[in-house]
């Protein structure tokens, strides 16, 4: 069954990590909280309210990675988007992928161009997040979101999850064997888990079971009562 899930499990600090990096108010942070699966907060119709970057952990088949959440990049902008800008900059520098996430609905503006040229220059693998793709129709209008020319690109709804499957098991690929969750691991929790069936399992009647033996004289059967 595929899923996703939070953790704050210390141990996760060492697993790859995926930025999501994007002009402000495109959905960054509906998206993490999607990928997360944590309550909707700091999501707000409003640039500027993730000022620093969110960190979460996300649990999908057999993986397991980190994502971030950042408040928004606009390259030519001072003030408080200018501070936005460093912490996103700090996110571009120690991810292993970027996720470009971009508003389906407004399409590739100035802004968005200018993220695509940062995440470029950082040479690192970069997916795109084409959000607020909530129908069909609406996916075949992402032929300028296409012409940026990165190879991966995704039309997701972070409000309702349609696509985000689909950009999961990219980043999964992407991210490399690092992301996978040991072997011994899911198998020890395979075997805690059929422990527990077969303790939970057995006669519950109480019955008892009949089991012919022969006399020690070979002559005759005699029965004995094993209780389970």
């Amino acid at each position: 069954m595929k899923r996703y899930r939070s953790s704050t499990d210390a141990a996760d600090a060492a697993r790859p990590l995926a930025a999501l990096i994007g002009r402000p108010n495109v959905g960054k942070s509906s998206l993490f909280n999607r990928l997360v699966g944590g309550r909707p907060a700091l999501v707000e119709d409003m640039p500027g309210v993730t000022r620093d970057r969110r960190y979460g952990v996300v649990e999908w088949l057999a993986a397991r990675f980190r994502v971030v959440d950042t408040g928004g990049l606009d390259p030519s902008a001072a003030g408080i988007l200018g501070a936005m800008r460093a912490q996103t900059l700090k996110a571009v520098a120690e991810a292993d992928v970027l996720v470009l996430v971009l508003d389906a609905v407004d399409g590739v503006t100035a802004v968005d161009s200018e993220v695509a040229r940062v995440l470029r220059r950082a040479n690192k693998p970069v997916l795109v997040a084409a959000n607020k793709v909530d129908s069909a129709k609406r996916e075949g209008d992402l032929g300028e979101i296409y012409a940026l020319g990165f190879d991966g690109v995704f039309a997701v709804s972070a409000t309702h999850g349609r696509g985000v499957g689909e950009l999961l098991d990219e980043l999964v690929k992407r991210l490399g064997p690092s992301a996978l969750v040991e072997a011994k691991a899911a198998e020890e929790a395979e075997a805690e888990g059929e422990g527990t069936e077969a303790t939970e399992g057995g006669d519950e009647d109480g019955d008892e079971d009949e089991d012919e033996d022969e006399d020690e004289d070979g002559k005759g059967k005699g029965k004995r009562r094993r209780r389970k």
